[in-house]
């Protein structure tokens, strides 16, 4: 009786034990298809992202620029000529990637790239002494010359290896592991698939943050230095403050060097709106910046309106935006100037406006367009992460910002916040 109960058990277990393992079998190696393509096309296309960056200005032919690129994305940048002479680049010799090099500039690929119009990025799979994705384009500025982006994809080849392995080896097992084991299978197939998964998101996020924090601390870090400098300048006769002062001064360039090596596009994190007055915020900002402002010989002239109705904002972020954005119109008055602060109500009483007015050299016709698009600067040592991230915030309050000449010269930045409860966004 047993026996036959047995059999039985058997007849019906086997089948669903088979039934269970092929589609779990199938399932898995559909996913692993789909998370492999989804990687690729992740790559692709942060690769392609930044050879359309790089691509459209001289971002191409600094040396220094690209690094920062490189340490944001991971991916190797070689600017070179239709002739093969290398520009710039951040293959290093010591790394032993001559042939990476090599490979990306041989002269068929580079007439292929070539053959191409200069809005066409040539995407390619390559073996450039390992697995690589490559994404070729013209400069829009120098036609004869190419940017070529290459992104590494051994270990995304060597991941979905591992996965597909794992997963002919659940279905080779006998079906009496299948059947007693076979949550500690499931949980073994997709272990290695949830950790890829679960690890590539926190490291986009941590990018994301890293970058953001950095530009965020950039503009306190250069408050401390001023001020660390003004405190060495008035006790230049104390030498242990002296001592003390330079100190600090190089734990402050250490920082600034980690800094420049963190920073990269973020977007805003949660809003933690309350109702405030506007004119508050700016005289709170104006009184942190009033010693660098001074020092560089600045005057302020604040017309701040009377009454003026409250608004709800992150104070926080938006004094962020006001130090970027003040931080901005002091940067283009090199040799001192006149900054002027406005706010009103509009004529239909629907928004608040504020206006920072600088009397410096003004806009860049060349980026006018493109001011608020990222890793965007006129500035010798800037990312182009600053208004970026100051019209993130201001969108996300349901407000505007607008950059526009001012007379007779310099520029002036208009924000426009609602009245009203803003909107919180992560």
């Amino acid at each position: 009786m047993t026996q036959g109960r047995l059999r039985l058990h058997h007849r019906i277990a086997i089948p669903l034990a088979l039934l269970a393992l092929l589609a779990t079998s199938i399932a898995a190696l559909v996913a692993v298809s789909a998370i492999s393509g989804t990687l690729q096309a992740r790559v692709e296309t942060q690769a392609l992202n930044t050879s359309a960056v790089v691509g459209q200005s001289d971002f191409a032919l600094n040396a220094a620029i690209l690094k920062s690129a490189k340490a944001i994305t991971g991916a190797n940048i070689i600017t070179y000529t239709s002739n093969g002479q290398i520009l710039a680049t951040t293959v290093e010799p010591q790394d032993g990637n001559q042939r990476l090099t090599a490979a990306v500039t041989a002269p068929d690929v580079t007439r292929a790239a070539m053959s191409s119009s200069a809005t066409t990025p040539v995407v390619r799979i390559m073996d450039c002494g390992k697995p690589c994705l490559v994404v070729h384009r013209r400069l829009t500025m120098r036609p004869d010359t190419l940017v070529a982006v290459v992104a590494d994809t051994s270990e995304l080849t060597a991941a979905t290896r591992r996965l597909a392995a794992t997963v002919l080896l659940g279905a080779g097992l006998s079906l009496a592991v299948m059947i007693v084991l076979g949550q500690v299978i499931t949980r073994r197939v997709t272990a290695p698939i949830d950790a890829a998964l679960v690890r590539s998101e926190k490291l986009a996020l941590a990018g994301l943050m890293a970058a953001r924090v950095a530009h965020d601390i950039r503009n306190p870090l250069s408050s401390i230095k001023m001020q660390t400098q003004l405190v060495g300048a008035r006790l230049r006769g104390d030498a242990e403050t002296q001592a003390q002062v330079g100190a600090v001064l190089r734990d402050i360039q250490q920082v600034e060097t980690v800094v420049k090596d963190l920073i990269e596009l973020a977007r805003p994190g949660e809003l933690r709106p309350r109702a405030m007055a506007l004119n508050d915020v700016v005289r709170d900002v104006l009184i942190q910046l009033t010693p660098q402002l001074t020092y560089r010989k600045i005057v302020v002239e604040a017309d701040l309106a009377d009454a003026l109705p409250m608004v709800s904002i992150d104070p926080d972020r938006f004094r962020q935006v006001l130090i970027n954005i003040l931080g901005n119109a002091a940067d283009a008055m090199t040799t001192g100037g006149t900054l002027r602060i406005t706010t009103r109500p509009d004529a239909s009483g629907s928004t608040v406006i504020l206006e920072v007015c600088d009397d410096g050299v003004g806009i860049d016709p060349s980026i006018r367009d493109r001011v608020f698009d990222p890793f965007v600067s006129t500035k010798r040592d800037g990312v182009g992460l600053g208004l970026v991230n100051a019209k993130a915030v201001i969108e996300s309050h349901g407000g505007t910002i607008a950059l526009f000449a001012a007379e007779p010269k310099g520029t002036c930045a208009r924000i426009t916040m609602p009245l009203g409860q803003a909107p919180s966004h992560g």
